[in-house]
């Protein structure tokens, strides 16, 4: 019986553990407050256009790429 019952509660312990904590949204640490975050590419330089945003993220990871850079 005591044998059960440090294995019941090894077992209880060990799926409390298991158990995801979601926590709430913390304040802003930094301007006003009720302020939106904005999309990468509406400020300068590229003024709200999506695809351009999107070609230079491409073009920044081709100079990252080593196999790129070797030829």
């Amino acid at each position: 019986m005591n044998r059960f019952c440090v294995l019941a509660v090894f077992f209880l312990l060990a799926l409390a553990g298991c158990g995801e904590h979601h926590e709430t949204r913390q304040a802003r640490l930094y301007g006003p407050e009720g302020a939106r975050d904005t999309a990468a590419w509406s400020n300068a330089p590229f003024n709200g256009d999506q695809r351009a945003w999107e070609r230079e993220i491409d073009a920044r990871a081709e100079t990252q790429n080593e196999y790129q850079r070797m030829r």
